[in-house]
């Protein structure tokens, strides 16, 4: 269950005081240019990279810029930036990284709001490297980062910028700045703020008024996102997509819809309610399959995409067969930032955390029984992260609703939404939020929270306008669930085998743990004599020695299959180095 190391689709940008220092372990750089302090090398990977007419200037592009005008290329951004300077980047709407420098003077960057084209940097002895891949950046030498693992164990993404790598950080979002050989300088550009519950008196009063400029912003930003590239629609059955779909509809504009599953599919899935919203919209419709198997090679296809970012998604192959046989076109997603489906205000930090799922190691039982020192330290790491995040939102927001709406964007959306959406089709395909431009973020940021609960502006509007739509029955269960026991069951040889192997993880999760947990997984549902066969697989040095391998204690946690998976995703990701 690990993988090799290796940096072929990785982009890099470093920034040095001499030249020579540009990382072995990198590759060779695709060009140099001269700064008035040091060198910026690179190699383009995954990015377009294009100079200025004069060769004064390049410029590195992740993702796409929505005006052509300010740099919907490498290219055009590069010229943008011959003329205008660095004002050019305070402009840019789009689902972008991009990095800029000027021959004889410095090098810029800036990200979109969301930072939805994640990169990540580390300072190093030579000077600061930036990628768009944090375990390439390990390749200068990082170890573990505590906090890093922490969330990985206990929650469905890495949160609060941070990686499995100490000192490989995430550059912030919604931001732009200056990369010298000292480190990374940032600037910020939007920071959002959310006012209190109650705190405009006129909310009801302003609701018509909301629905019309919220149509008007939705439309607008659909339309900003097509162009003459084949249209996919990413259709769920939720309110997002679907609304997405209609507006496309509206618009005259040819295109599918997609949805994906594990079969067989129940008639009230997600998938087959989207079959039926896309045949109301006279829309061609195709359910991908989610899962081709076997676990191990999914688990390493999930690892070498998404570096543990997040946790392995089901449907890695339907994103990569779209990827190949729509190759070129754009995707339209549904992530959104209208409010959460819940009405209900959280009681405390708490509760707003846990609804995220932003969760403590408490989540974790069957980890710490009994608790280890290391373990310990762990859970206090993350715990404090945990508090130092709600703090520093807790500036922004009037009240715990107004939390958990800014820490949906902040920490849910970027991390463990975009990953996935960036990585699986990786450059084949273009994906683009309508919901998440720089328009539809102002009117949204600007709605009274009143009009947020349970997404109730957004209904309203979206309902209003295509009534017959949205009375198609909602779905009630999902078409992508895994049997995640089976599938461990299946891979328990090569499981065991790879447990006895060293990794950086043994220090706070020791393989016998692992292995524990691995034969109660594997046990559910299990044919007759199946646990004793696999607990005669397990190598006696693999085996708890406190006493019987006891299941987790009652109460909220992450269920044992889907903790297995999350730690055999950490130490392949750890073994790839």
């Amino acid at each position: 269950m690990s993988g090799s190391a290796g940096n072929a689709g990785a982009t890099f940008a470093v920034v040095v005081r001499e030249e020579s220092a540009w990382p072995a372990a990198f590759g060779k750089p695709d060009g140099r240019m001269r700064l008035t302090e040091g060198w910026l090398l690179w190699r383009a990977g995954s990015c377009a990279a294009a100079g200025s007419p004069s060769g004064r200037q390049m410029a590195l592009l992740s993702g796409e810029v929505l005006q052509p005008r300010w740099g919907g290329s490498a290219a055009s951004l590069a010229e943008a930036f011959e003329s205008c300077g660095a004002g050019c980047l305070r402009g840019l709407d789009g689902f972008f990284f991009a990095l800029v420098a000027e021959e004889g003077g410095e090098v810029r960057w800036a990200t979109d709001r969301l930072g939805s084209r994640r990169f990540f940097w580390r300072a190093w002895e030579g000077g600061v490297a930036l990628s768009d891949r944090p375990d390439a950046l390990a390749a200068l030498g990082a170890a573990v980062d505590p906090v890093g693992l922490a969330w990985a164990l206990a929650s469905p993404a890495i949160y609060g910028g941070r990686s499995l790598w100490e000192g490989v950080r995430a550059v912030p979002p919604g931001a732009e700045g200056r990369a010298t050989a000292d480190g990374l300088r940032v600037d910020a550009q939007w920071r959002p703020a959310l006012s209190a519950l109650g705190a405009s008196k006129a909310a009801g009063g302003l609701m018509e008024g909301a629905k019309v400029r919220l149509a008007e912003a939705i439309r607008e930003s659909v339309r900003a996102c097509l162009d003459d590239r084949e249209t996919l629609i990413a259709l769920s059955g939720g309110w997002d997509a679907t609304t997405i779909a209609a507006e496309v509809v509206a618009m005259g504009r040819r295109a599918r819809a997609l949805s994906y599953g594990v079969p067989p599919f129940p008639a009230d899935s997600d998938a087959m309610v989207a079959q039926r919203q896309a045949a109301s919209l006279g829309l061609p419709h195709e359910i991908v399959e989610s899962y081709a198997g076997p676990l191990d090679r999914w688990l390493a296809l999930n690892v070498g995409r998404l570096a543990c970012q997040r946790e392995p998604i089901v449907e890695a192959d339907a994103w990569l067969s779209v990827a190949e046989e729509h190759e070129g076109a754009a995707v339209l997603l549904g992530d959104e930032w209208f409010g959460m489906r819940s009405e209900t205000v959280p009681k405390d930090d708490d509760e707003v955390l846990n609804r995220l799922q932003m969760f403590g190691l408490d989540r974790c039982p069957a980890l710490s029984d009994p608790p280890s020192e290391p373990w310990m330290r762990l859970g206090e790491a993350l715990e404090e992260e945990r508090r130092a995040i709600v703090a520093e939102a807790r500036e922004r927001c009037g009240d715990l609703l107004g939390l958990r709406e800014l820490l949906f964007l902040e920490q849910r959306l970027r991390c463990f939404h975009m990953p996935m959406r960036r990585w699986f089709p990786g450059d084949a395909l273009a994906l683009r939020n309508p919901f998440l431009t720089r328009r539809m973020l102002d009117v949204v940021q600007a709605l009274p929270l009143e009009l947020r609960l349970g997404k109730r502006l957004f209904r309203e509007t979206v309902a209003g306008r295509y009534p017959e739509l949205f009375r198609i029955p909602r779905a009630l269960a999902q078409a992508n669930e895994l049997d995640l026991a089976a599938e461990i069951r299946a891979a328990a040889p090569a499981i065991v085998e790879g447990l006895q192997k060293d990794s950086p993880l043994d220090p706070w999760v020791p393989p016998e743990r692992i292995a524990a947990l691995l034969q109660r997984v594997a046990a559910q549902g299990a044919p007759p004599g199946w646990s004793e066969r696999l607990k005669a697989m397990v190598p006696r040095r693999l085996r708890i020695r406190h006493g019987t391998a006891r299941a987790a204690r009652e109460g909220p946690r992450v269920p044992e299959s889907l903790l297995l998976v999350r730690l055999l995703a950490v130490r392949t990701a750890l073994a790839r180095r």
